[in-house]
């Protein structure tokens, strides 16, 4: 299986020669022994490489296919990375999935990431505060603080991201800190 992500990725570093990118992809993807296509890292490979190449849409219908049979948290957040062609069928896929897995971190993060593609922030707020309330991560804390940071709410955006960073470096010893000043 590694051979085959190697081969995938290796691809992204030459340069187009007589057959784009995308093309070559498919031809080393229809290679794969069907048995291993269904493998999550394997599928999560290809997917993030259709993406560079500009296969978006490509990488969205596979990973619908492949989410529809097995269920992946790790897929479902490249979904929810991904640009798509028609962004409220993606929602309607996506809520669809949250009758099965309504407590997905993973799946509320990708339908906030979503919401935001389609320009629906309260939504998109909602969804990442529901993935927070799921399980705690650095990434959904960092979606919330720059979400509302757009919004204009820089004291709430700036506590999402303290607690992000909180995430990230251990061991800060609790010291002293200056008094707030107040804003002119």
């Amino acid at each position: 299986m590694r051979g085959y992500e190697r081969w995938l990725r290796s691809i992204l570093k030459r340069k187009p020669a007589e057959m784009q990118q995308s093309e070559q992809l498919l031809s080393v993807w229809q290679r794969v022994p069907s048995g291993l296509r269904a493998e999550e890292q394997l599928v999560a490979t290809y997917c993030e490489c259709l993406a560079a190449v500009g296969e978006q849409g490509s990488a969205s219908a596979l990973l619908q296919q492949v989410l529809a049979r097995s269920w992946s948290d790790r897929l479902v957040g490249l979904y929810g990375g991904l640009e798509h062609v028609s962004i409220k069928q993606s929602i309607e896929k996506a809520e669809g999935w949250l009758e099965a897995h309504p407590n997905s971190a993973s799946l509320l993060l990708a339908l906030g990431r979503l919401s935001m593609r389609n320009h629906q922030w309260d939504q998109a707020q909602q969804y990442f505060e529901r993935s927070l309330a799921a399980r705690v991560s650095v990434e959904v804390y960092g979606e919330l603080g720059r979400l509302l940071a757009g919004r204009g709410k820089h004291e709430a955006s700036n506590g999402y991201f303290q607690k992000g960073l909180g995430m990230l470096v251990n061991g800060l010893p609790d010291v002293p800190l200056p008094e707030p000043v107040a804003a002119d």
